[in-house]
């Protein structure tokens, strides 16, 4: 017994239409330039200008996720759980290492370090 496994009869919901991926396009365009451009012109202060630009990455990145990658709200908690568990084993990784460097020091390289 063998299956017939049809392209042509997969859910077409799962997937965008072309109204949504010009949608999404066009955001992620202007939540490209308008970070730009703000710095650029320089039209806020510093701080100001990190929140900005911070605030369109993280609204860039949901537009992506939404429109691109189809992720809704149940797919995007698992995205969100991996990418924590990704971030903290890059970081802890990170740490890591810095810690074996330090220890790992030559004495006359880092005078406060005492061997053990």
């Amino acid at each position: 017994m063998s299956t017939n496994h049809d392209i042509t009869n997969q859910d077409s919901s799962q997937h965008g239409s072309v109204a949504s991926y010009s949608l999404g396009f066009l955001l992620s365009i202007l939540l490209t330039l308008v970070p730009y451009f703000l710095v650029v012109n320089h039209n806020l202060s510093k701080s100001y200008l990190i929140a900005a630009v911070v605030s369109a990455a993280i609204l860039q990145l949901w537009i992506q996720l939404r429109f691109f990658l189809h992720l809704n709200r149940g797919s995007f908690f698992s995205f969100v759980f991996t990418a924590i568990i990704v971030v903290i084993i890059v970081f802890g990784s990170l740490w890591i290492m810095h810690d074996l460097n330090y220890f790992m020091m030559d004495p006359i390289m880092n005078p406060t370090h005492q061997a053990p």
